[in-house]
C-alpha cells in the first residue's frame, strides 16, 4: 500500500445522492481512495429536507476528523417535497435544484491544489455529468449495487422499446452471464411505466454509457458471469469491480454509548440468532408487519428484530430520515413482546449493525435472484396473491435456514464467499487491482505533459 502521509497529487470530487443509503457507500469510498490510494476527496452531499440533513450531518461529523477529505454539505431545497412519494420523485428533483450549486463547487475546486481530477457520481446522479464536462474533468459512477442490477441498467431501454404492457407478464429475461429473471424482479420503479420515477430512470440509465468508468460494489468471484459479460461488450464503458465496501463502524449514526442489543447478543449462543432488518429506509406495512411477528413467534428461533412504524404508502418510508413520533413498538401484536421476551430482543428504529453484524451469522427483489439463485447464499420466502409473506412461510424459511441441512449449506457457502471477499479487498486482490487501476488513470492527469 502506498504511504498515506504523503501530500495528495490529485483530488477527487464526490457528489453523493440524498439519503444515508447513499451518503454511506460513497463515504467508505472516500476513506478508501484517501488511506489507501493518496488521493484527497471533496465529498459533495445533499438531503431533501431538514430532518435527513440533521441526520447526515451527524454521520458527517465524525468523517470530517479525516484532514484529506473536504465535506461540502448543500442545504435542501427550500421547497418541501412531499414524503409520501417514490424515492426517485424526491431526488430528481433535489438533484436538478442543487446541479447550479455542484457546477459552482467544482470551478472552485478545479482551481485549487491538489489538482481535481474527476468527479464520481453514484447511480442516481449521472445526470450531472455534463457539469463534469464543462469544468474539463472526467465523470465517473460508483454503481453501490450489483453487476447484476447495472446490467439490467443497460438494458432497460431496449426492453422499454421492444417490450409492450405490464413486466410483470415477462416470464424470463436472460442478460449476459447473469442469472435468469422473469419480470417480477425488477426494481419496484419499473412497475408504472406511465410513472415520472419510470420515465426519469429510463433517461438516467442511459447516461451511464457515457461515464469514463463505472465502479461497482461487487467482486469477480461473486458475479465472475456478469463481469465476463461487460469485459465482451465493447461498446459499455470500462467496469470496476472494487468492492465489497464495508463500514467497519457505526459511528456516526446517533449512538454514542454501546447498544444494549450487542450486550444481549453476547450472552446468547454462537450463531443463532436471527437478525431483522430492512436497511436504513426500508419500511413495510401494518399487515406484513403482522405477519412477520407471528412468524418469529410460531418458529421460537432466537431473533433481533430493528423495527420501524409502518408505512402504507411506500416501501422506503424513513429513507430521508424517520420523521415520524409514533411509537414503532405500539404497532406490534398485542402481548408480542411478553410472550417472545426469552428468545427475542426488539429494538426501536436503529440498531448498530455493523457491530450487531459482527455478533450473528446472517444471509443477505433484483438483488435477491442473485443471492438466492446465483450465489445461493439466501433463501427467498414465498409472496401470497395479496403481495404478503404469510407467517406460516416465514415460519417455515426461519426454521429451514436454522435447523434443515440447506440452512447449513447456505451458511457454509457465505463463509466461503465472505472469505472470498476479503481477498478481493487484501493488496494483490481483484478489488484492489481493480480500484488501482483507476486511481492511477487520475493520477496519470496530474503529470506535466513531456513534449
Amino acid at each position: 500500500m502506498e504511504d498515506t502521509f504523503s501530500i495528495p497529487s490529485a483530488r477527487i470530487a464526490i457528489f453523493s445522492s440524498p439519503g444515508m443509503g447513499h451518503l454511506i457507500p460513497v463515504a467508505e469510498l472516500s476513506k478508501w481512495l484517501v488511506h489507501h490510494h493518496h488521493l484527497s476527496v471533496s465529498l459533495i452531499t445533499q438531503s431533501i429536507n431538514p430532518v435527513s440533513h440533521t441526520q447526515q450531518q451527524t454521520f458527517l461529523n465524525v468523517l470530517s476528523n479525516d484532514k484529506n477529505i473536504d465535506i461540502v454539505s448543500l442545504p435542501p431545497p427550500l421547497e418541501v417535497l412531499s414524503n409520501n412519494t417514490k424515492m426517485e420523485n424526491l431526488i430528481f428533483p433535489t438533484i436538478t435544484y442543487n446541479t447550479s450549486h455542484l457546477r459552482g463547487i467544482l470551478t472552485s475546486l478545479a482551481k485549487s491544489t491538489p489538482l481535481l481530477v474527476a468527479l464520481v457520481v453514484d447511480l442516481f446522479g449521472a445526470g450531472v455529468i455534463h457539469v463534469a464536462e464543462e469544468i474539463g474533468i472526467e465523470p465517473y459512477m460508483y454503481f453501490t449495487s450489483t453487476c447484476t442490477l447495472l446490467a439490467f441498467s443497460f438494458h432497460f431501454p431496449l426492453l422499454d422499446a421492444t417490450f409492450q404492457g405490464d413486466f410483470n407478464d415477462l416470464k424470463e429475461l436472460r442478460l449476459p452471464g447473469c442469472v435468469p429473471m422473469c419480470g417480477r424482479d425488477f426494481p419496484d420503479t419499473n412497475e408504472d411505466r406511465e410513472s415520472e420515477a419510470y420515465k426519469g430512470m429510463l433517461w438516467l440509465v442511459k447516461q451511464y454509457r457515457l461515464m469514463k468508468g463505472i465502479l461497482v460494489n461487487s467482486f469477480d468471484v461473486l458475479e465472475a458471469g456478469a463481469v465476463d459479460g461487460f469485459k465482451k461488450d465493447l461498446l459499455l464503458p470500462p467496469i470496476y469491480p472494487i468492492g465489497p465496501m464495508v463500514r467497519s463502524s457505526s459511528a456516526g449514526d446517533g449512538e454514542g454509548s454501546v447498544h444494549h442489543c450487542l450486550k444481549w447478543l453476547d450472552t446468547q449462543p454462537q450463531c443463532s440468532v436471527l437478525y431483522v432488518s430492512f436497511g436504513s429506509g426500508g419500511t413495510i406495512t401494518r399487515k406484513q408487519m403482522d405477519e412477520l411477528a407471528f412468524g418469529l413467534e410460531m418458529s421460537g428461533q432466537r431473533f433481533l428484530w430493528v423495527v420501524k412504524s409502518p408505512d402504507e404508502m411506500v416501501s422506503c418510508g424513513t429513507y430521508f430520515g424517520d420523521q415520524s413520533q409514533r411509537d414503532p413498538l405500539s404497532f406490534l401484536p398485542q402481548g408480542f413482546l411478553e410472550r417472545t421476551k426469552e428468545f427475542g430482543l426488539v429494538v426501536p428504529s436503529w440498531a448498530p449493525q455493523v457491530e450487531v453484524l459482527g455478533h450473528v451469522s446472517t444471509e443477505q427483489k433484483m438483488n435477491a435472484v442473485l443471492v438466492v439463485d446465483g450465489v445461493r447464499l439466501a433463501l427467498r420466502p414465498r409472496v401470497c396473491q395479496s403481495g404478503v409473506v404469510e407467517r406460516e412461510e416465514l415460519c417455515k424459511v426461519i426454521k429451514c435456514l436454522f435447523e434443515e441441512e440447506e440452512g447449513k449449506k447456505l451458511r457454509a457457502t457465505m463463509n466461503e464467499v465472505s472469505a472470498e471477499a476479503a481477498r478481493a479487498l487484501e493488496d494483490g486482490g481483484s478489488s484492489f487491482r481493480a480500484i488501482s487501476t483507476v486511481v492511477n488513470k487520475w493520477k496519470e492527469k496530474t503529470k506535466p505533459c513531456v513534449e
